[in-house]
């Protein structure tokens, strides 16, 4: 196979583009996602960053134009050579495709293309879960800070998206995290949570929501808040004591939050959740050295992402 042959592919993708050929760059884009899993699975260390790189961009060009399916298409192959590249360990090539697909949900939020940005976070959610099952710690973390990066709920005004579609991604992915023991990458989820919901909290009372918002809202299953109850509770059957108690830690700062914000529902739920880890003895201590840790590997992440758009 040429080395060129990506270039010509991306090429004739944009020719796609111009003409409004749809069909065209569907067989484009696909043709660029065998091309990339072919380069990992018999070219590993040759890597595929520019098939990476020519899918993300005609991703781009489609939101521009409007071209969901094509949108959609590419997330798809992205999500197809990021799982080819946890099955054979090459952690560079997760990482360059959690990128691409961060960088096409950023895009598709700012073009107000709800179901487009539901699929590419979930497939950014699904490589993010196969690199942690695969012990790809910095790929799950990277995974879920980029899922907050893309958060449609960064402006405040949907607060359905805020609450939902986000936090249980980043929730799966710890999930998966705590099955294979990455402890880290669970606490790095709870983390991220944490900030999720105290952000939802000052929303509720920056908008100056009723009590019945903020009710329903917590009567959902997928509020951060929940999301966070949930990673603790299978952290402690797992034995990862750092992250059940970094999750019980969370849920005190997200409950002291509520009531100074006299979010009584809020706080309420927090109080239950806190029942179930009674028992964890953790040094404070250790729980924040550890905490500074993972935050600054977000920052991180963040700063990388800033540098690629």
């Amino acid at each position: 196979m040429p080395l060129t042959e990506e270039a010509r592919l991306l090429d004739l993708g944009l020719s796609a583009v111009r003409e409004r050929n749809e069909v065209q760059l569907l067989r484009v884009v696909d043709d660029l996602g065998d091309l990339g899993i072919k380069f990992v699975g018999q070219f590993p260390e040759a890597g595929s960053e520019k098939v990476i790189s020519c899918i993300q961009t005609l991703g781009e060009v489609a939101v521009e134009k409007g071209l969901t399916v094509c949108l959609l298409d590419a997330s798809v192959s992205l999500g197809r050579i990021g799982q080819e590249a946890t099955k054979k360990g090459t952690e560079e090539t997760v990482l360059a495709v959690a990128s691409a697909l961060a960088i096409l949900g950023k895009k598709t939020s700012h073009s107000g293309m709800p179901v487009s940005l539901r699929l590419v976070a979930t497939t950014l959610k699904e490589v993010g879960k196969e690199a942690a099952r695969k012990g790809m710690e910095k790929a799950a973390i990277t995974s879920q800070s980029l899922l907050t990066e893309i958060a449609t709920f960064s402006g405040e005004e949907d607060l359905e998206t805020f609450q939902a579609d986000i936090p249980s991604l980043i929730r799966d992915v710890g999930r998966s995290a705590a099955g294979a023991g990455l402890e880290n990458a669970v606490i790095s989820a709870e983390l991220l949570l944490e900030d999720a919901q105290i952000a939802l909290n000052w929303a509720l009372i920056k908008k100056k929501k009723s009590l019945s918002k903020e009710r329903r809202i917590c009567e959902e299953t997928c509020t951060p808040l929940h999301c966070l109850g949930e990673l603790g509770k299978l952290s402690s059957r797992k034995n990862l004591e750092l992250a059940a108690a970094q999750a019980a830690l969370s849920i005190e700062t997200v409950r002291k939050n509520a009531e100074a914000g006299y979010l009584g529902n809020t706080m309420l739920s927090a109080e239950c959740l806190l029942d179930s880890f009674l028992d964890i003895k953790v040094p404070r201590t250790k729980l924040k050295r550890n905490a500074e840790e993972i935050r600054r590997l977000h920052e991180k992440v963040y700063a990388q992402f800033a540098e690629v758009r």
